[in-house]
């Protein structure tokens, strides 16, 4: 820790993490700030931020019911007008 006057909301923050994501995961990310001679909650915030996202690429998507081609509701038929009728919207003289 380079500045010790903000001790306190690093262990604020610490504390918070472990609540969020557990024991092992915390102890994962403190021995990456070790190695990394990084020694700050926020970089261990960081590394379990990523961690989580990583595992949530992984999952797999969860499956999409088909939809019932053969239902009528599926099948609509919009309204068609010729293009004269959007052209005279367009015109200010009307």
């Amino acid at each position: 820790m380079d500045k010790f006057r903000y001790a306190r909301d690093q262990f604020r923050l610490i504390r918070s993490l472990l609540d969020q994501y557990g024991m092992e995961a915390a102890l994962r990310a403190i021995g990456f700030c070790q190695r990394s001679r990084l020694y700050s909650a926020n970089t261990m915030r960081d590394y379990l931020e990523h961690q989580a996202a990583l595992s949530r690429q992984t999952q797999p998507l969860p499956a999409i019911p088909a939809i019932p081609v053969d239902d009528p509701k599926y099948h609509v038929t919009t309204q068609k007008r010729p293009v004269s009728a959007y052209a005279k919207v367009g015109d200010s003289r009307c």
